[in-house]
């Protein structure tokens, strides 16, 4: 058997690799030859079956007291080369992504129980609310600024109220995810050739991993097999994902297409790097941020506040809003929108107890009484949608 080839530690390519890690300047280390077996392997050769070492893990010396352990991972089966695992010690902190924002069920507002659910628990936080009602001033026209806060106060319960309801309703129990993600056409193409070929190469380890015999030539033969077959799926990989859809079709598998349609239409979106001759994220974002400050600025003086109220009329007592007012609002707002900072939908407020119109009709007046809006309700997110288009002559 052939395996002293190449950057196999015994080689003279070795050699003058591991005598140019030891030049006064570099302080390089050869790691994974230090931590395993002198007959380990990184390639296994399909037409004369050599095993060869050729792949190096190079770090500086410094770094030694970071490493925990290196390992070649024989059961990689999509490449001759086996890659060589090493786990390193630091301390990182975590990064808050999408995914841990969205660790619970999205709410159904279609599902009874779970509408219900919420509806239950939203009613318990605002009714302690709805019994202080009286506690806000309730005159048509105020300008004391110390009941600001209060308008505050009531906007981020009611907001706080939801969100803590939508939360616990959509609770639940966490799902195993798989290790690997399906692959379309893969049970009827490969599953045969690859079962095969992890039996023998659990019998081939078992047997002490012969380098010849029947043994060991059944287990080259499987792997050879299986890989064959795993790259013609690949090559054909469109046409299976065509064939799956078609069947589901043909079968009328509405809930399995439409799942196989939005994994073909996964993609990774890759951010514009110009924009208005504007190029880097942070020039970007400036540069979008001028345009919507300009088009949605909004005023935080109190008295533009009341120079759009004379403006309406003048007379705040005709402005004064009841239930039926904000019902009448609310039926407007369509369904399935998106929502804002705050995350919550008109459906949040649709599907609540009545109460809930009640406190907003107490809301909406406190806040016309008072000239005032609390900037958290009038913070909006704008998202620019770039659209390529072709600039005509």
């Amino acid at each position: 058997m052939r395996q002293q080839t190449s950057l196999s530690p015994k080689s003279m390519k070795y050699r003058e690799l591991h005598d140019a890690c030891k030049c006064k300047d570099s302080n390089l280390v050869i790691y994974d030859v230090q931590q395993l077996k002198q007959d380990s392997y990184t390639f296994l050769s399909d037409i004369d079956h050599s095993m060869i070492w050729i792949d190096h893990f190079i770090i500086n010396e410094s770094l030694l007291s970071f490493k925990n352990y290196c390992n070649i991972d024989y059961n990689c089966l999509l490449s001759d080369h086996f890659p060589v695992k090493i786990s390193v010690k630091c301390a990182l902190s975590k990064t808050k992504t999408k995914a841990d924002d969205n660790k619970r069920t999205a709410m159904n507002w279609k599902g009874d129980g779970m509408v219900k659910k919420y509806k239950q628990i939203l009613n318990g936080y605002i009714s302690d609310i709805y019994d202080n009602r009286d506690n806000y001033c309730c005159a048509t026209t105020c300008n004391k600024q110390s009941h600001v806060a209060q308008i505050d106060t009531l906007y981020n319960m009611l907001v706080n109220a939801m969100q803590i309801a939508d939360e616990k309703a959509c609770m639940k129990k966490k799902k195993r995810r798989n290790k690997y993600r399906p692959m379309v056409g893969w049970n009827e193409k490969v599953k045969t050739e690859y079962v095969e070929y992890r039996e023998m190469q659990n019998l081939w380890k078992n047997n002490n991993r012969p380098s010849m015999g029947p043994l060991h030539d059944k287990f080259k033969s499987s792997k050879k097999q299986f890989k064959r077959s795993m790259k013609q799926y690949k090559n054909n990989a469109d046409m299976h994902k065509a064939n799956a859809l078609a069947n589901d079709l043909t079968n009328k598998k509405c809930t399995s297409f439409w799942d196989k349609i939005r994994q073909i239409g996964k993609v990774d979106n890759m951010n514009v790097n110009l924009i208005d001759d504007e190029c880097g994220d942070l020039q970007i974002a400036n540069h979008w941020a001028k345009i919507y400050e300009t088009d949605f600025k909004v005023s935080k003086a109190l008295e533009a506040q009341k120079h759009w109220l004379n403006e309406c009329g003048g007379n705040r007592k005709e402005m004064t809003l009841d239930n039926t007012d904000v019902v009448c609002a609310l039926q407007k707002v369509g369904n399935n929108k998106s929502s804002g900072n705050d995350h919550l939908k008109a459906e949040h407020i649709k599907n609540a107890s009545p109460l809930i119109i009640t406190l907003l009709t107490l809301l909406f007046n406190l806040c016309i009484a008072h000239s005032f809006f609390p900037m958290s309700m009038l913070s909006v997110v704008v998202v620019p949608i770039y659209k390529k288009k072709v600039v005509r002559q």
